[in-house]
């Protein structure tokens, strides 16, 4: 067919199968259309004595917006699938497509036959970018369109495809573009490594050492000489470093770690036995440490997934600047395994390399905001407690430094978590000083 002709507007339909769904707002087109008329015509295909839009869903809106009554169209006679790429393509190069709308698009193609080649080579986009958006027709509809709402990212999503789990997949789903997404994943990736390894590194122990006796985890009696974290362990680490059989081990499970014990050989004076008040809190003190490095771990994953160092410049010379010199005036010591980590340094020495260091400030757009997080000396054990003479319980200690760190993060779009926001100002149980309701399960 392929032939220009004016064509009533009441014939004319959108697409069901647009992957755009929303047109938005045409007021400004509709004005252009009334003073100048259509300046491009439509494209469409004869639907049972109608037709149907492929190209110009947003002109067909303005035009009945403007109060036209006929406009210019190509009646064309594509089949069904060529109709499909067409609007697709037409909506990816013309007007973005949200990237709930561009999986949607995507995955009809796939459905009718296309190649993830084929759709690159229509669209523009890269093959990995039309396998990372076809992924998402895994996730619910309804709740990918709700997360959406909330300015969900395509990285947060694919990090909810992680998640095997689909109740957990679901529940990260809702905190997708809140403040606790990333606390959450952390919380669900880890717990879901811990139960891929659980029965292996338990099939391991069993054959190397015995079950630590009911009620010995805090006893005199016993030693812990090692432990494995069971969300980060991988296969073939060994689990008791210097193993040695003629020697006797006792292993335990808590949630997060395989312990490993000996018992204490016999002295003349046993240590005091702990208290209920003390095991508490030795509990809190092991609790706390391991929050500490979970929102270290959030914010160093930030800082090195960060990319808009050209958007966020002023904000980054500032603190770099700021970073840079308190670091001298309140003799803050560097983590110098976070400069070793961005210039991708895998050596054994203590220094990076310095040619590499050289390079990197030369070549990476990012290395401003990474060595001005370099400069903030943060660390797995920069938190908001400190050890006090006499203390019963963890105390909350104000960390004004790590303030400015997460001040810092935040304004280049860091979400800081409930958890952390709890750690910050000191609200969390974990510095409470009467009793959870753990503590009063212990019978006091």
């Amino acid at each position: 067919m392929n032939n220009l002709t004016m064509i009533d507007i009441a014939l004319l339909e959108p697409h069901p199968d647009n992957p755009r769904k929303d047109v938005g707002d045409v007021t400004e087109l509709a004005d252009s259309i009334r003073h100048s008329g259509i300046m491009q015509n439509l494209t469409v295909v004869p639907h049972e004595g109608k037709y149907r839009v492929i190209i110009g869903h947003r002109r067909l809106a303005a035009a009945k917006k403007a109060g036209l009554t006929a406009v210019p169209c190509i009646v064309s006679g594509m089949d069904y699938k060529e109709q499909l790429a067409t609007m697709l393509c037409e909506n990816m190069q013309r007007v973005d497509l949200t990237i709930c709308e561009q999986a949607s698009g995507i995955q009809m193609c796939l459905d009718l036959g296309e190649s993830v080649k084929d759709i690159a080579d229509k669209t523009g986009f890269s093959e990995t970018t039309v396998r990372k958006r076809a992924k998402l027709s895994a996730l619910p509809a309804d709740k990918l369109k709700k997360a959406e709402n909330r300015g969900g990212t395509l990285e947060e999503y694919l990090k909810c495809l992680e998640i095997t789990d689909e109740g957990k997949r679901n529940e990260l789903l809702e905190n997708v573009g809140t403040r606790d997404f990333l606390w959450k994943y952390n919380n669900f990736i880890s717990a879901q490594k811990r139960e891929a390894n659980l029965p292996l590194i338990r099939a391991e122990i069993e054959k190397l050492a015995k079950p630590l006796p009911d009620g010995k985890r805090y006893s005199s009696e016993y030693s812990q000489i090692c432990s494995v974290n069971l969300c980060e362990w991988t296969c073939g680490t060994e689990l008791i470093p210097n193993y040695d059989e003629n020697e006797t081990y006792y292993y335990y499970f808590d949630y997060s770690q395989m312990i490993v014990f000996q018992k204490v050989k016999k002295q003349k004076a046993q240590p005091a036995k702990k208290s209920k008040k003390e095991i508490e809190a030795d509990r809190r003190r092991s609790e706390l440490s391991q929050l500490t490095e979970k929102a270290y771990k959030m914010r160093y994953e930030f800082i090195f997934s960060f990319s808009a160092a050209k958007k966020y410049e002023k904000i980054i010379n500032e603190y770099l600047l700021y970073f840079a010199v308190m670091g001298d005036v309140e003799y803050t010591s560097q983590n110098l395994a976070i400069l070793k980590k961005a210039v991708g340094d895998e050596s054994q020495g203590y220094y990076p390399n310095a040619e590499k260091v050289e390079s990197w400030l030369k070549d990476e757009p990012c290395a401003a905001a990474v060595s001005a997080y370099y400069f903030t000396g943060d660390s797995e054990r920069n938190g908001f407690y400190k050890s006090q003479y006499g203390e019963d319980f963890p105390v909350y200690n104000k960390n004004g430094r790590l303030e400015k760190i997460y001040e810092f993060l935040s304004k280049l779009g860091y979400r800081i978590s409930t958890e952390e926001q709890k750690l910050m100002d000191g609200t969390h149980e974990i510095f409470k000083e009467e009793q959870t309701e753990e503590w009063k399960r212990m019978n006091f």
